[in-house]
């Protein structure tokens, strides 16, 4: 971190201590909270990043933790109830001297579970207008309709499934407002009912990465992100700085340049003839003269990527389904989830005693296509399954299974399965013949 950043960071903190009237606070006032522990990620970047977007009004770097530690933030979650209040109150203030002002709350990780409760505590009339989450640790059907009811804009969720912090310690310890094991919304999107279009959810796209976003955790505060894409949110359009780009800014789409300041590509055309490099030192033929130019192959185009689609939360019964073991000969039934476009799930899954299973494709709202081979020397064969109903397939070793389609969710090719083991016909009827035979 350089000087000027360390200088930044600790103005910043200061400021927000002291309660001081900075002069750009007239033109609007933005809060910016980092994650558990306030060890001051993105204070600068964010800072800066607005500023150059063309931001007037007043960034505050808000301390929310007591503990200074980002596990004991995490776990009592109670503690950031209090900042939370306090930053609820820090809010009323501003508004009661400038009731006509855009009040702007961007959280990161752990944070951003202290910007929804502090807009939850905010006092009626009183409105925030944009909340930015980003890498949010909080759960993925959070309560928001309480936060809405104090809000003119939307809540704008940027996520992504290659946050290994939120992949494993959030997750395991339990995200604001969720339980341990959920996904947090900073993983896959933010998914509660009632919110209508308020909620937007903005997954991690590989053009992000030109700006600094890699899909990590704390990237996304980068100061190019935060200066071409997170601005368009907090900086009003008539204020927003041009950017074209140039040569010196490789790589910026004419949607980015729009989302970070309204500017456009610009195209100049070539002022002299292309010469194709293996025909220099042949005399040019200009189009209908002499000899006819050969065209040039099209360029093939590149197999488009499948596009990346999230599949929707589960409820609390499926959920718990999906922690128990794999099946096996004698365990309780299992769930297996298969998905063609989420990168959360796999495609095919092999399991005990040599049955593999393969999604082919959702092709309805109540079925499933499946490739399923049930033992090692069998040939795979291929099934259609209705939501609620299952087929029989008989494995090695006198093992069989009853395989279940419980779910499937066109939109993202996703397909929850249960596997149940069922014991072979002929031993059961022997150990229930065992069973009724008298005892001398």
């Amino acid at each position: 971190m350089t000087t000027r950043r360390v200088y930044a960071v600790l103005s910043l903190l200061i400021a927000g201590a002291a309660g001081c009237n900075a002069p750009e606070e007239k033109f609007g006032r933005t809060w910016y909270l980092d994650g558990a522990g306030n060890w001051g990620f993105g204070v600068g970047e964010v800072t800066y990043g607005l500023r150059k977007a063309g931001y007037k009004g007043q960034v505050s770097a808000f301390h929310w933790s007591l503990t200074m530690s980002p596990l004991a933030d995490q776990v009592l979650k109670p503690l950031a109830g209090l900042g939370a209040a306090r930053l609820a109150g820090c809010i009323d203030d501003y508004l009661r001297r400038y009731p006509n002002n855009e009040v702007n709350l961007i959280g990161l990780s752990a944070g951003a579970g202290v910007v929804l409760r502090a807009a939850e505590h905010v006092t009626p009339p009183h409105k925030v207008n944009n909340i930015i989450l980003l890498a949010a640790s909080v759960g993925c059907q959070y309560d928001v309709k309480p936060v809405l009811k104090n809000m003119r804009g939307k809540i704008y969720v940027y996520y992504s499934s290659n946050d290994a912090m939120l992949a494993g310690p959030v997750r395991l310890l339990g995200a604001f407002g969720g339980k341990a094991g959920d996904d947090p919304a900073g993983l896959c999107g933010l998914y509660a009912s009632g919110a209508g279009g308020q909620v937007v959810n903005i997954p991690w796209r590989p053009r992000f990465s030109q700006y600094g976003w890699y899909g990590s955790h704390t990237s996304v505060v980068s100061e190019p992100f935060v200066q071409h894409i997170l601005s368009r949110h907090v900086v009003a359009e008539r204020d927003r700085i041009t950017y074209v780009a140039s040569a010196e800014t490789p790589g910026v789409s004419a949607e980015d340049s729009r989302a970070g300041a309204s500017g456009q590509r610009m195209a100049q055309a070539p002022d002299h003839p292309q010469v194709n490099p293996s025909n220099r030192g042949r005399p040019m033929t200009a189009p209908g003269r002499g000899i006819p130019q050969a065209r040039s192959p099209k360029p093939k185009q590149p197999a488009q990527p499948r596009p990346t689609v999230y599949a929707p939360p589960i409820d609390d019964e499926l959920s718990a389904l999906l922690q128990s073991p794999v099946a096996r000969p004698g365990k309780p039934a299992t769930c297996l989830t298969l998905s063609r476009l989420d990168p959360r799930f796999p495609t095919r899954s092999r399991l005990a005693d040599g049955l593999r299973v393969r999604l082919i494709g959702v092709p309805g709202a109540t079925s499933a296509r499946f490739e399923v081979q049930p033992a090692r020397q069998t040939e795979p064969t291929v099934a259609r399954m209705t939501v609620d109903t299952g087929q029989r397939y008989d494995g090695e070793n006198g093992h069989a299974w009853a395989i279940t389609l419980l779910r499937v969710d066109p939109p993202s090719q996703t397909a929850w399965l249960q596997i149940r083991p069922v014991e072979d016909a002929q031993k059961k009827t022997a150990k229930t013949s065992k069973q009724q035979s008298p005892t001398t």
